[in-house]
């Protein structure tokens, strides 16, 4: 039986397929897709990826293949998995996802997932990259975070990230569902996206994006029902990604937007220091005294820092691009007249560092203490 559902969200095509129409092994399966992925002048003809999806719908137990894209030759499948085993994606790029990505992804995307009575198939029309990841957020209901991810390299890096809500229903029906709250709006979805750098011509400045070594870019703890995303700020009018992560908090039906948590929430002897980024991307110091609260205005606040890294040798540097020697720590520098304010935190001859060093007249050591860091929150 085939339906057509049309949405705001996205547009798929419901085919409803009972087991054993076919009966491909798994070793039969993936050479079915090695063999409709091959190129063709350069691409995978629509035809061929129309075939691979009828052999996925045909074939309702490669659902339950524990199969990823490793297990393949070609290099034009993604597969994502959600970790109940309930969802499934086939992401098929028809130029092969290690091909020319100069200007994105040109992929098709079959959804499969389990219901109760059954296993289906829908194509998502509107995907504009790929599925990167697939979460379950909801224990008592089906219901589903979907990331959809492009990345290209036309004159410059470009990211575009949408996560997308979706339920199964009880009718077997998969439909956007509105789940992210954010100043006392519902919406079903979240679009970011960012460059990999931002430039003023009137002061030849340049301002990278941080890399996100993890092209999926989102996170949920399920333990705490807490998601985090990257923090995009703006420098000029190009959108910038930071190291700092927008916090959203489930709350039982809802993703409720609880800002940009702090880069760190230290306890430092007699001191409480918060460091995050203020809205303008600059690194922000707010030191609060013993006894006091953070509610309380700060004992100190300096608002403009900078960020050192070190090597496996010790030596200060800045760190720029992936071609660099790795940093394996970080120093993150505040002035104050003529005070310094150094946050260590990294690996440095055999012992992890965590410690905040204070500096008078650019080199005395006033103050060194190591130190813990508070519960992870959003708030």
């Amino acid at each position: 039986m085939n339906s057509r559902i049309i949405s705001i969200l996205f547009c798929i095509v419901s085919v409803t397929i009972s087991c054993g129409k076919n009966n491909l092994s798994q070793t039969q399966f993936i050479n079915e897709v090695n063999r409709l992925t091959q190129l063709h002048n350069g691409y995978i003809p629509d035809k061929a990826i129309d075939k691979l999806f009828l052999t996925i719908e045909e074939n309702p137990q490669t659902i339950d293949f524990q199969i990823d894209k490793s297990d393949f030759e070609t290099t034009a499948l993604i597969i994502t998995t959600s970790q109940d085993g309930r969802m499934r994606t086939y992401s098929v790029e028809r130029g092969g996802f290690m091909g020319n990505p100069a200007f994105g992804c040109d992929a098709r995307t079959l959804l499969q997932y389990r219901d109760d009575n059954s296993i289906k198939c829908i194509e998502l029309e509107n995907v504009i990259g790929y599925i990167a990841k697939i979460v379950r957020v909801d224990t008592l209901k089906h219901r589903y975070i979907l990331l959809d991810y492009e990345q290209a390299i036309c004159q410059g890096d470009h990211f575009y990230m949408k996560l997308m809500g979706v339920e199964i229903t009880d009718s077997g029906e998969i439909v956007p569902i509105k789940i992210f709250k954010e100043a006392g709006h519902l919406y079903s979805h979240i679009d970011l996206n960012w460059e990999g750098y931002g430039y003023d011509e009137a002061s030849d400045k340049v301002k990278t994006s941080v890399e996100l070594f993890d092209y999926q870019c989102m996170y949920y703890d399920e333990s705490i029902g807490e998601l985090s995303i990257p923090h995009i700020i703006e420098y000029y009018g190009y959108p910038i990604a930071t190291e700092a992560w927008h916090c959203y908090q489930w709350d039982g039906r809802y993703f409720v937007d609880k800002g940009v948590a702090p880069l760190f929430d230290l306890y430092c002897g007699d001191f409480h220091i918060i460091i995050d980024l203020s809205q303008d991307g600059n690194y922000r110091y707010r030191c609060w005294n013993k006894n006091r609260q953070v509610s309380d205005k700060p004992d100190l606040q300096i608002d403009s820092g900078i960020k050192l890294y070190w090597d496996e040798c010790g030596t200060k540097m800045v760190y720029k691009n992936a071609y660099d020697i790795l940093p394996i720590g970080y120093i993150y520098t505040f002035y104050n007249k003529n005070y310094r304010y150094e946050y260590h935190t990294g690996w440095y001859r055999g012992r992890n560092v965590d410690e905040l060093r204070i500096y008078r007249d650019s080199n005395e050591l006033i103050y060194l203490h190591d130190c813990t860091h508070a519960p992870d929150d959003c708030n």
